[in-house]
């Protein structure tokens, strides 16, 4: 099992991803720019499955953008992400460190 460092996702409006219909009370991500490249095979609004591995808590978080500064595969999650991830529901408290693939 790999884990990847994960963090707080601050704008996510400002994804790359331009998405319009995004379901209410989702979870927003950013993955690493890698996953961008070639362009038409970005992985916009695309699920993935996100687990704390402290406590087993699993999400599933949508793209809409890509983390430029990421370093391998590191991601970032809005606060309902991360908050969702914590044990008792602080963003705050999120794990430091995720599983992450795509759904």
């Amino acid at each position: 099992m790999t884990l990847y460092p994960v963090s707080l996702f601050v704008d996510p409006s400002s994804g790359r991803c331009g998405l319009q219909d995004t379901p209410s009370g989702a979870i927003f991500a950013s993955v690493p720019a890698q996953f961008f490249d070639p362009p038409d095979e970005a992985p916009c609004d695309e699920p993935l499955n996100v687990t704390n591995p402290n406590t087993g808590k699993q999400i599933t978080a949508i793209v809409v953008g890509q983390f430029t500064d990421a370093s391998g595969q590191d991601l970032q999650l809005s606060s309902e992400g991360l908050a969702a991830l914590a044990p008792d529901a602080n963003p705050n408290h999120a794990p430091g460190v995720v599983i992450w693939t795509f759904a």
